[in-house]
């Protein structure tokens, strides 16, 4: 039976609606028993199914009045609800899961509804309680240890357990460790595991020290090889059961008392001296045993300070003995032996040397003359050279020695040859390569024809700078240097024939300048004075001649003309190897300068690789 469970209780409102059948409406009248036969399902109407109409009335429902009981079964509680049946003994079935949310497990077994209950989610949660819940303690770090702080429990370091509150610490369960409130059976102390290695005891980390007291009985054994063992009676003294080492502070020997007797120290142990008689002195023996004797003034005295006229120096220290016995009497006086004794040499003057006369040392200047052989090397500050002087010669040093150059012209400088001997030179041969005479000369503009030449000052050289072809029907101008022909010029535009070389034409003094045709061939430049290393080069050659580059000079070439009168190329060669091609700008060849001079080496060959053979090639330029 169920009773006053749902007493006062709209059941309309709970399982919505009973249907009778056959359909029988319920007042509120007095309770009656409704019987039917089979399974009956009841409808209630929105009023519900009352008990009764007093204060404390029940209702009661029963499956059957027969003894054999059926069930009765709830439905529709909820979506969420389950259907429950009673057997009649007075307790619900449900016959599905009831969900938490009507009080439920929402599970089919005991694991799975403990689990959906529980607040544990992670593996390692440990369900604690706080103050009106039980809640999840989430599992704690790595090496942490659970502690409770007397209200709730906590995931700690394990640096925030109190050892002294463990329990057992009296307990002696750690034998590697040394049991300061005594051991069953006694303890042994190890110091090392390494061999050599110490046990040290001491009595405080403190400066100041205590003591290590031994109160009862001691046995030190096994200290070294050296070492004997030790007992002690408990009353604060050791005793040696062998000979205490010197290392350990003993004698290493087994002495017997002498009345007066000295101890002392042989190679291994303490030794005891024999007694010595009154007023004897122990005297040393060095490595050996020292010995009672009386006192031997001749060699000990010491105490008093022993008169010259004695055989002492009437000093008490080492310095005023050997002042006392010196000759010197004056700063800077020396000691020599004379004839027969130790005499005093007094200081020489200002800058004299000490010198010998063969039988004496004696102050004098020194004699460069006489007393001076060899030559002083460049270690001990002289030049290891025996040198003349230059007028205007400078000193420099080679591999071993001082040298001096040979004296510059007025103008030149001293310029530099690596690891060689440095030579004079004009500053203008610094300038440049294209110029290696410099800039400072005569500036010229001359005008020639095959009338008129123009030669080349003595003593100078022409660096030509640029050329004017003042033909007005547009012909091509050449120049010849000896009547040979060397550069061309083309009227470009009429009446409009110039050029500014790309570097200079070398010409060398006495050359004599003119041109081939009628019109005047203008040239403009400037003459430096010669340079005696520097040998101007005009020379024409085709394949049947040559030139070959001075030995010991190197040759620059400023210009290069192709002299061919049909517009053929011709090549400048060097040992038969073509290097440099120039084309004919016209029907009469054409011609070129350099802003960098072509560098050939001495002895290096000329010649040329052309189309037709009288056509010559011509170069300019210099020889250095």
């Amino acid at each position: 039976m169920i009773k006053k469970l749902f007493s006062g209780i709209f059941l309309g409102a709970i399982i919505g609606a009973i249907t009778f059948s056959p359909l029988i409406a319920l007042s509120h009248g007095p309770r009656l028993p409704i019987h039917w036969a089979g399974v009956q399902a009841v409808l209630l109407s929105s009023g519900g199914l009352v008990g009764g109409q007093g204060s404390g009335g029940d209702l009661t429902l029963e499956s059957t009045t027969n003894a054999v009981k059926g069930s009765i079964k709830f439905t529709d509680l909820s979506t969420n609800g389950p259907i429950f049946t009673s057997a009649g003994d007075g307790t619900l079935n449900s016959e599905t899961t009831l969900a938490i949310v009507r009080g439920g497990t929402n599970g089919a077994t005991a694991l799975a509804g403990f689990n959906n209950l529980s607040p544990l989610i992670t593996r390692g949660d440990i369900l604690i309680r706080d103050a009106t819940n039980n809640i999840r303690l989430a599992i704690g770090a790595a090496n942490r240890v659970l502690l409770s702080d007397g209200t709730d429990p906590a995931w700690q370091p394990q640096s925030a357990i109190d050892h002294g509150s463990l329990g057992g610490l009296s307990d002696d369960d750690h034998a590697q460790y040394a049991l300061l409130a005594g051991r069953a059976g006694g303890q042994t102390q190890v110091g090392g595991t390494a061999a050599g290695e110490d046990l040290t005891l001491s009595s405080t980390s403190d400066g100041s020290k205590g003591s290590v007291i031994i109160q009862d009985t001691v046995e030190l054994s096994a200290l070294t090889t050296n070492g004997p063992t030790f007992t002690s009676g408990g009353d604060g003294t050791m005793n040696s059961e062998a000979l205490l080492a010197l290392i350990r502070g003993g004698t290493n020997k087994s002495l017997t008392a002498v009345n007066g007797g000295v101890c002392y120290m042989d190679a291994d142990s303490i030794e005891v001296s024999a007694a010595g008689t009154l007023g004897q002195i122990l005297h040393s023996a060095g490595a050996g045993t020292p010995t009672w004797a009386e006192l031997d003034l001749a060699s000990e005295v010491g105490a008093t300070i022993l008169p010259i006229a004695n055989g002492g120096t009437n000093g008490a220290t080492a310095q005023a003995g050997f002042d006392n016995l010196s000759p010197v009497t004056t700063r800077g006086d020396l000691i020599v032996r004379g004839a027969t004794n130790n005499d005093r040499l007094a200081v020489g003057t200002s800058a004299q040397v000490l010198t010998s006369d063969g039988t004496d040392p004696v102050w004098a200047q020194v004699n460069l003359a006489a007393q001076v052989t060899g030559l002083l090397p460049l270690a001990n500050g002289g030049g290891n050279k025996n040198l003349t002087a230059v007028n205007g010669g400078v000193l420099y040093t080679d591999a071993d020695s001082h040298e001096v150059t040979a004296a510059g012209t007025s103008g030149q400088i001293l310029t530099s040859s690596g690891a060689g001997a440095p030579t004079w030179e004009n500053d203008s041969a610094l300038v440049d390569i294209a110029f290696p005479q410099g800039f400072s000369g005569t500036p010229i503009v001359k005008s020639v024809d095959p009338s008129t030449s123009y030669t080349v000052t003595a003593g100078k050289t022409l660096y030509i700078m640029s050329m004017y072809n003042t033909d007005a029907a547009g012909n091509p101008q050449i120049m010849q240097f000896d009547d040979v022909d060397v550069y061309k010029i083309t009227q470009h535009i009429a009446n409009d024939g110039t050029e500014f070389l790309g570097g200079p034409i070398i010409v060398a003094a006495g050359t004599k300048i003119d041109a081939t045709d009628t019109d005047d061939l203008v040239f403009t430049g400037f003459e430096v004075t010669n340079i005696a290393s520097v040998n101007p080069v005009n020379e024409c050659f085709d394949d049947t001649s040559s030139y070959t580059v001075t030995t010991g000079k190197t040759l620059y070439i400023t210009s290069l003309s192709n002299q061919g009168t049909s517009g053929n190329a011709n090549k400048l060669a060097f040992d038969t190897v073509s290097v440099l091609g120039l084309g004919g700008v016209s029907t009469v060849g054409g011609s070129k300068t350099f802003p960098i001079p072509i560098v050939v080496a001495a002895d290096v060959v000329l010649d040329a690789n052309v189309t037709t053979a009288s056509d010559d090639i011509c170069i300019t330029g210099y020889e250095n």
